[in-house]
């Protein structure tokens, strides 16, 4: 008979708060999602999710902490993934990209921006981009530091 063994629980650590860089190392469809808003029926919207990598925190094991942030799949001028994808590419976006989303363009640009902290649904505390802190990083890439080394030197 097969028996499995499970990895010890650890405690979920978010990316620490503040100045970050970060890359987008994936790309996912997560299909129709629920969204609700006050006042609104509840309906079903394309979603999508951009695995972050960070380019300057690293957890106690050494490996980077990662930011999974979701968008509406959605190109209307006022879309959050519209905004996000302006601010990475540092312009306003052509007709060729307002009419299709190609996950290249994001796929391994580093971005500078803020982390900021909230608490999910479970209590715990959870971390994503500050909205409208997003901007394209070209300058030569500091040291990571794990959580305890302090300040970010960009």
């Amino acid at each position: 008979m097969t028996r499995f063994t499970f990895a010890p629980r650890t405690e979920f650590v978010p990316h620490p708060a503040g100045k970050a860089l970060l890359k987008a190392v994936e790309i996912k469809d997560e299909g129709l999602q629920t969204q609700e808003y006050p006042g609104q029926e509840a309906k079903q919207v394309p979603k999508i999710s951009i695995l972050f990598e960070s380019l300057t925190h690293l957890m106690e094991d050494g490996k980077p902490f990662t930011i999974r942030q979701w968008f509406t799949l959605s190109n209307h001028e006022n879309a959050t993934l519209t905004a996000f994808r302006q601010d990475a590419l540092d312009r306003p976006l052509n007709e060729a990209e307002i009419a299709e989303f190609v996950p290249g363009e994001l796929i391994d640009k580093s971005l500078e921006c803020r982390i900021e902290h909230y608490e999910g649904q479970t209590g715990s505390t959870r971390a994503r981009i500050k909205k409208g802190s997003v901007a394209p990083f070209t300058g030569d890439l500091p040291e990571p530091k794990r959580e305890a080394d302090g300040e970010i030197p960009f």
